[in-house]
C-alpha cells in the first residue's frame, strides 16, 4: 500500500529559503529645503561620500554627513549607492586618512538626528530610511534595493 506523506515545513525553515537581504529597502539622500538643488545623480553623491568632490553641482560647499561605520543603512547605502561593500569602503577610508589628503564626514546615530541636522545645516547633505523623509528637508536622489 502507497503511503501518502504530509511535508509541515515550519514558518523559520521557509525563511531561511529566501534570503534576509532580499527585503526591499528605500533610502533617501537628503539635503537642506532651501538648497536650489533639485535632484542628483548617484555619480555625484557616490564622489561625495567617497571624497571624491567636495562642493554641490553649483559649486557650493558640501558638508556630508555618515552613518556609524557598522550602521545597516550605511552598509545598504554603500551598497545601493556604487556596489561597494562595509569592508570596501572601511578600508578605503583608512588608505585616504592615513595619506592625510581627506578626513571622512562626521558621523550621526539615527535618522531623527540627520533630519534635524540637515535642516540647520544649509550646505549639508545625509541619508536616511525613506520612512522618516518630511517635508522639512529635499530628497535629491532615491536608493532602492527589490
Amino acid at each position: 500500500m502507497k503511503r501518502a506523506y504530509i511535508i509541515i515545513i515550519t514558518l523559520s525553515q521557509l525563511l531561511t529559503l529566501f534570503p534576509t537581504n532580499a527585503i526591499a529597502q528605500s533610502i533617501s539622500i537628503i539635503i537642506n529645503r532651501n538648497n536650489p538643488i533639485l535632484h542628483m545623480t548617484a555619480r555625484q553623491v557616490s564622489d561625495i561620500y567617497l571624497g571624491r568632490r567636495k562642493t554641490f553641482p553649483t559649486g557650493d560647499p558640501v558638508h556630508a554627513f555618515e552613518r556609524k561605520s557598522d550602521a545597516p543603512l550605511r552598509q545598504a547605502f554603500y551598497q545601493l549607492l556604487n556596489g561597494m561593500d562595509i569592508k570596501r569602503v572601511n578600508a578605503y577610508w583608512a588608505r585616504l586618512q592615513f595619506s592625510g589628503n581627506v578626513i571622512p564626514p562626521p558621523t550621526i546615530d539615527d535618522d531623527m538626528e540627520v533630519l534635524e541636522v540637515i535642516r540647520k545645516t544649509p550646505n549639508a547633505i545625509g541619508y536616511i530610511n525613506t520612512t522618516h523623509l518630511d517635508e522639512s528637508v529635499k530628497a535629491v536622489l532615491l536608493l532602492k534595493s527589490y
